[in-house]
């Protein structure tokens, strides 16, 4: 018996920590797992797919040839079966730890604007275009957290060896696994330095030096991951893959051009349905005013300190916010660039935040000016709700279009194998080819026209090259499609041009050889 109290008490001992951090951040939870749940849920319980989920249900995709080589290791953590529930729990608790550590690191201290940070975040929508990627959605959640944990290793409590190489670590693991949170990192840390600038005593030298060494860790940080990216390739049997190759364009000819689209796309985004990251009319007005009420709080705040090498590095950190949220740019050709690269615009709602939190020490005074504040605070807030909500019918809606654009794929290859397979004279194994371009349904161009701007969101078709695997692995069958220079062979013939196009009957022939499936007569061909 008291040995039985003794275990239990060893245990209590052991969880009153965790305890202990859920309970000092339960708002923040809170706020990430009802705002995560109310936008994921039905991407949570039914297997949604796009064009790279079909190919990859499997596996983790392109992994070391891309130079993502963590997407390995994670291998190990989440084996390579794409499975939609227990990925898309795992990655929303495991964001959820890394906004926590935001929070720490910021020192937010107002309850409400924990809840509201943490939901704005949990549902931007590079994260919606996320979850619909299932086969890596909890490893860039895993990458998240660790370029998180490089700032605060790196920022929080007294510095020493061990912290600056655990910061270290945490970075090139981040970028190991995808390459796009290295500007997570980047623009948290000019955050870190802002938040410095307005609330500590700290000397303009002193935070200047810190700046310097930040970048200096970033640095090494990509030198250390390309090293070990390299040795990799050399040692392995992979190398750079084609479409990684033709990404990259850092080179000290393109680096001004570079850093120019950083900040056009940054303002690109502002400007409204850019990479689709500001859901609709309602969430654009609404940033607007956002950034006008920020903008306000920063000259009172400059007003206030009267301290012009201060007000002026305070300004160069603003200056150069926008491009460490999109400092990808500086090293991938923006055609590669898509809106789950821009999770760190982010960073933007953090700064908000940030402002929010040092100017609450200015409304002591019972004045007319701080009732205005105090007004224009709560406006504040209450704007990032209105977000919240926009991003949420948003990411609703766009899995709603995932599960039609599945059911209308699956429709129209269960009807093909069927006419295939009562087809005279077609045995299986036989050769197959599917060539032209199925026409989409009128209703996406009519009521979903919003999500094109968003990658990963418009699902499956019988256009997608996964098409192969809508076949294999949801009809069941291993239907022998031709390559593509067999395929351009039958396409040139005359029997071909006179065929008729799906739906009509007759659309599925044999020519010479090969059963062909035409959708219509522009010649694209899928395998």
């Amino acid at each position: 018996m008291n040995i039985g109290l003794l275990s239990r008490t060893r245990g209590e001992r052991l969880l009153t920590p965790l305890l202990a951090t859920l309970r000092e951040y339960r708002f923040p939870i809170a706020g990430s797992l009802i705002c995560g749940f109310l936008a994921y849920t039905y991407a949570f319980t039914n297997k949604l797919v796009n064009l790279d989920e079909m190919l990859y249900l499997f596996s983790k995709g392109v992994t070391t040839e891309s130079g993502r080589w963590g997407l390995v290791l994670c291998s190990y953590l989440f084996p390579d079966i794409s499975m939609p529930w227990i990925y898309g729990v795992l990655g929303l608790l495991i964001l959820t730890a890394g906004i926590c550590l935001c929070i720490r690191i910021f020192s937010i201290k107002s309850h409400i604007l924990q809840f509201l940070l943490s939901g704005i975040i949990i549902t931007f929508p590079s994260q919606i275009a996320t979850f619909a990627y299932t086969y890596t959605a909890a490893p860039y959640a895993v990458s998240f957290l660790l370029a998180v944990l490089a700032v605060y290793f790196l920022c929080c409590g007294k510095g020493s060896p061990v912290k600056y190489g655990l910061a270290l670590v945490c970075s090139v693991l981040s970028v190991s696994i995808y390459q796009a949170y290295i500007s997570i990192t980047a623009s948290l840390l000019v955050l870190f330095l802002v938040k410095q600038i307005m609330g500590s005593t700290q000397s303009e030298k002193q935070l200047f030096r810190k700046g310097l060494c930040y970048v200096a860790f970033l640095a090494l940080s990509l030198g250390v991951y390309w090293i070990i990216t390299n040795l990799i390739w050399s040692n392995t049997e992979a190398s750079i893959g084609g479409y990684a190759y033709s990404a990259l364009t850092f080179s000290p000819d393109t680096i001004l051009s570079n850093i120019k689209d950083a900040y056009v796309k940054f303002y690109a985004v502002l400007r409204y349905r850019h990479y689709s990251l500001i859901t609709g009319s309602l969430s654009h007005f609404v940033h607007i005013v956002c950034i006008l009420l920020t903008g306000m709080e920063l000259l009172l705040w400059m007003l206030h300190n009267k301290k012009p090498a201060r007000i002026l590095l305070l300004l160069f950190l603003l200056g150069i916010l926008p491009l460490s949220i999109n400092c990808i740019f500086l090293f991938i050709h923006p055609d590669m660039i898509h809106s789950l690269v821009m999770f760190a615009f982010t960073s933007v709602y953090l700064l908000v935040a940030i402002i929010l939190e040092n100017g609450q020490y200015l409304l002591s005074r019972r004045d007319f000016w701080n009732r205005v504040r105090v007004l224009y605070y709560d406006v504040l807030l209450a704007c990032i709700a209105i977000v919240i909500a926009c991003n949420v019918y948003f990411a609703n809606g766009a899995y709603l279009n995932l599960y039609l654009q599945y059911e209308n794929t699956y429709s129209f290859t269960t009807s093909v194998l069927t006419t295939l397979e009562n087809t005279p004279g077609y045995q299986s194994g036989d050769k197959v080819a599917l060539i032209g371009m199925f026409t989409e349904p009128e209703y996406e161009e009519e009521h979903l026209a919003f999500l094109d701007g968003i990658a990963g969101l418009m699902g499956i078709s019988p256009n997608s090259y996964s098409i192969r695997t809508m076949f294999q692995y949801y009809n069941g069958s291993n239907v022998n499609l031709i390559s593509w220079e067999e395929a351009l062979a039958v396409g040139d013939t005359p029997q071909f041009q006179q065929m008729p196009s799906y739906p009509s009957y007759g659309y599925i022939q044999k020519i010479q050889d090969v059963f062909v499936i035409k959708l219509s007569d522009d010649w694209i061909y899928k395998s």
